[in-house]
């Protein structure tokens, strides 16, 4: 039986063969190809959203990607090892949020980050904006009023299980700890889903997490 080129292979096995054979130029070549566009194309989003001017001049962009392709080789290939996803969308999310986090830490390390993005407050995530002036629920002001990233990650982890968990829980992020509008989302082709569904995505997970922590406090 012969072996797939790499031409043909899917996400989630480019991502094994890369760790299992990284002296292998061909997989390599592909997955550059496969995913060098999106990656640059997010660099670049990340930078307009946090950063100080629309596009970071060449040499601070050349400087980004070769961050996330380090962030993703690292301790032998330890991002590609933990992938637990199982669908191209997910390998897509997965990459795209190892992108976002170099870009916000190399802004961070040369202190032009433009706002906060430590924290994620629970009070502006769950009240809608009907419900303004209306207290949440009770067991809901028993917990921390802002999260750490791990923290919420965790807390997101705990209340989705759906198939596409690792795809929605990026969304949600993109979203909600981010800043990232439905639109600019979809931009991402981080996913298939139309503008209108991520919004619908959005606020069924918004009510699922309100649900979700009124019950397990």
């Amino acid at each position: 039986m012969s072996q797939a080129s790499p031409a043909t292979l899917s996400g989630l096995y480019l991502f094994r063969q890369c760790v299992a054979d990284p002296e292998n130029g061909d997989h390599w070549q592909e997955f550059v190809h496969k995913y060098n566009p999106l990656i640059v194309r997010n660099v670049a989003s990340t930078w307009r959203k946090y950063g100080p001017s629309q596009f970071p001049p060449k040499e601070q962009a050349e400087d980004l990607l070769q961050n996330v392709y380090l962030a993703i080789v690292k301790h032998d290939f330890r991002m590609l090892r933990s992938f637990r996803g199982e669908t191209e969308e997910e390998a897509n999310a997965y990459l795209v949020r190892t992108v976002i986090n170099e870009t916000i830490a190399y802004l961070r390390r040369n202190l032009t980050l433009r706002r906060n993005v430590d924290e994620t407050s629970l009070d502006e995530l769950l009240t809608d904006a009907e419900d303004e002036g209306k207290p949440l629920p009770h067991s809901l002001t028993q917990r921390p009023p802002k999260l750490s990233e791990l923290e919420f990650i965790k807390t997101l982890e705990q209340c989705f299980t759906g198939q596409y968990r690792n795809r929605d829980i990026l969304i949600f992020l993109l979203h909600f700890r981010d800043g990232y509008s439905a639109t600019e989302i979809a931009a991402m082709r981080v996913c298939t889903l139309e503008i209108v569904s991520i919004n619908n995505l959005l606020g069924r997970m918004k009510k699922e997490l309100r649900e979700f922590l009124t019950t397990n406090v």
